[in-house]
């Protein structure tokens, strides 16, 4: 497990022990930072330091999009309530 520091615009960063370093591009999710409702994108891998390693991820919140793709579906009404 790797020590990483998650950080995100201003907020302080989030400490996480983490299996292996996330890739840029991937989409995560931190309770501390939004939780599940708002994604996290990572843009950003940092590493510094040789004996004491520190490796900071750097994360902005993820676009959301949702799409409907099946027809049937996309024809209901929401106007029922």
């Amino acid at each position: 497990m790797l020590t990483l520091y998650f950080c995100l615009d201003d907020n302080a960063p989030v400490v996480r022990c983490w299996p292996a370093i996330p890739r840029i591009g991937e989409i995560i999710s931190l309770p501390e930072l939004g939780g599940n409702l708002n994604p996290l994108c990572v843009h950003d891998v940092i590493w510094e330091g040789f004996d004491d390693l520190s490796v900071s991820v750097w994360v902005h919140r993820a676009k959301v999009e949702l799409k409907l793709s099946d027809p049937s579906v996309s024809g209901l009404r929401r106007d029922r309530f």
